[in-house]
């Protein structure tokens, strides 16, 4: 009964000390991501007024990608989401507000998020 015992606590330790493990050893999604579940933050400034900002900020996912926007200027300013593989996805945010914007595109790595003043 002992041995089974100690058998048992092996494994356990084992099986516990591979789960801790497992987190490690993931894969990066791109050069710029360490980890899936990091969030990537991104301020691009605004020509009015001086000093104000958009903020933007975005998760990579699997099928799709959602950008949280903060637009502190008093233009419209034009979001694109530029991809490895396809066209990027451009959306217009309007001045002095914040939302968010669900963008599909399959499992397709992002590259870089970029901002102009405008619309797309």
């Amino acid at each position: 009964m002992k041995k089974f015992h100690a058998l048992a606590i092996s494994a356990a330790c084992l099986a516990g000390s591979l789960a801790a493990a497992a987190p490690a050893m993931a894969a990066p999604i791109t050069a710029g991501v360490t980890v899936q579940d990091d969030v990537i933050r991104n301020s691009f400034a605004c020509s009015s007024p001086k000093g104000a900002k958009l903020n933007t900020s975005y998760k990579p996912g699997i099928t799709s990608v959602t950008v949280y926007f903060n637009n502190h200027c008093s233009t419209k300013m034009a979001i694109s989401m530029h991809y490895e593989l396809s066209d990027p996805q451009c959306f217009t945010v309007n001045p002095k507000t914040k939302g968010r914007k669900k963008l599909h595109d399959g499992a397709i790595t992002i590259t870089k998020l970029t901002a102009t003043k405008g619309s797309c």
